[in-house]
């Protein structure tokens, strides 16, 4: 006869017990490093100009989460609900512009992950675990930007990797960020390119050409930040 503990279905952790474990964890581990906590499980750290690298820990079918990693430009614009074009120039407003999801890369998900249907005795110590593995993977991520130079060879790292769950064409925003880094460094001619290959999905007509006014904004501009490249 099977055991009676083994028909219960698993325990459900509460959300709000679930948070703050993960919250306090993570940001204690991130906190040294010179992250500040944000809202939704969010963390960001502003220490270079224009370059901001965030953390954060996004949502997963099946009542689970996952960290992702990467970098918020303040010289990129998003487009936001209704196609408004907008920056996100604060750490409060970061977003991923060049994010690493390891999710993508591995056929077992959990090993990344945790879920509200684990045991709730074992929740801290899994999150030190998972924490640590990824902020250690993180630090390495982010290691290989220290300055705008820097930023293409790891867009086009992301764009030619093998993936099992979502790549680099998968990341519609991430074409737009792309095309504004190479703009910031003057190759104009490229960046024109990848704008216009972000721009062939549903976009406002006056979203289009406020995305391509500011494109020939950042170009301009880059002479006064000390970018360099193509002068096209």
């Amino acid at each position: 006869m099977p055991d009676e503990s083994e028909k219960r279905p698993a325990e459900l952790i509460p959300s709000a017990h679930f948070n703050e474990v993960l919250g306090r964890v993570f940001t204690s581990r991130l906190q040294p490093l010179g992250f500040e906590s944000c809202k939704g499980n969010r963390w960001v750290c502003s220490d270079q100009a224009s370059i901001r690298k965030v953390f954060a820990l996004s949502g997963l079918k099946g009542l689970s989460t996952a960290p992702m990693w990467g970098f918020s430009f303040d010289f990129v614009p998003h487009l936001a609900a209704g196609d408004e074009v907008r920056w996100h120039r604060t750490a409060k407003s970061a977003w991923f512009d060049l994010s690493y999801d390891p999710i993508d890369y591995t056929r077992e998900p959990r090993s990344w992950s945790l879920s509200r249907f684990d045991p709730i005795d074992t929740l801290e110590a899994r999150a030190r675990v998972l924490a640590i593995r990824s902020i250690e993977s993180a630090t390495s991520f982010w290691a290989r930007i220290n300055s705008i130079q820097d930023i293409p060879g790891v867009f086009e790292e992301w764009r030619d990797r093998p993936f099992v769950r979502f790549g680099f064409v998968n990341y519609g925003h991430a074409w737009l960020a792309y095309a504004f880094v190479l703009a910031r460094l003057g190759r104009k001619s490229e960046a024109s390119v990848w704008l216009e290959r972000y721009l062939e999905r549903d976009v406002r007509d006056e979203a289009k050409s406020l995305l391509r006014k500011r494109l020939d904004e950042v170009h301009e501009e880059r002479r006064g930040n000390g970018a360099t490249g193509e002068t096209t």
